[in-house]
């Protein structure tokens, strides 16, 4: 599939797989032990994927490693039926996003459903708005935005996936630079609607003609991913 790879030595005791960057260009970065079973199950030399099995203490993880657009990825794969690129691909597909009419969109790890019928009020539509997956992921930029539901969240670098109010203030409490760590409010696990052209650096800018539901792909739902959480 033409990437480079490199074996570290888990930090910490920490193991996991990551894309860097040298000066030579991206290459996959496996810090696991020495010992631990790993297996290629498939490779798709066109599509430049492959799917890895890590043998865990009697746990199989499986990770989907590819080039989306401009970059390589990593993915944690959820799921006992996963045996190959495709079988990995359509586990990371949401359930909403498996058979609708009209055009399903992707950009990333984001899924795109049609909802031609929804009216929200005008006061109601944010512009410009950032949706994320949390830990630091880089957040895609949404022309035209609509939420419903969802808890409000303090986010910053330092705690990327949110906490509330209570817990911001007793972190600023504390800890004095806490406060010049660039919180904002942003609301974790809304329903969340999206019309207009979607940025990401990463990313070929999309453009929806209609108000399309958001959703993230299930790699949240794979035991060995670090956290994730849906934030905008």
């Amino acid at each position: 599939m033409g990437a480079r790879v490199r074996f570290g030595v888990p930090p910490n005791g920490r193991r996991g797989l990551d894309v860097r960057k040298d000066g030579r260009g991206e290459y996959f970065l496996l810090d696991l032990p020495a010992d631990l079973p790993v297996e290629v199950v498939d490779v798709q030399p066109k599509m430049r994927h492959a799917l890895l099995l890590i043998r865990d203490n009697g746990e199989k993880q499986k990770y989907l490693l590819g080039h989306d657009e401009r970059h390589w990825f990593v993915a944690a794969v959820p799921g006992k039926s996963v045996h190959s690129v495709a079988t990995a691909m359509a586990a990371l597909r949401p359930n909403e996003a498996q058979s609708r009419n009209g055009r399903v969109r992707r950009q990333g790890e984001w899924f795109f459903v049609p909802r031609p019928d929804l009216k929200p009020d005008p006061q109601l539509v944010f512009r410009n708005e950032p949706i994320s997956r949390g830990r630091g992921s880089k957040p895609h930029l949404c022309e035209e935005l609509y939420r419903t539901d969802g808890i409000t969240v303090c986010v910053c670098p330092q705690h990327p996936a949110g906490v509330s109010d209570s817990e911001m203030n007793a972190i600023v409490a504390t800890n004095r630079r806490a406060r010049g760590w660039g919180w904002r409010r942003m609301t974790r696990d809304a329903s969340v609607y999206v019309r207009g052209k979607v940025r990401h650096g990463d990313h070929a800018t999309i453009r929806l003609d209609a108000w399309h539901q958001v959703y993230l792909n299930n790699e949240r739902f794979a035991s060995w991913a670090e956290r994730i959480v849906f934030l905008d």
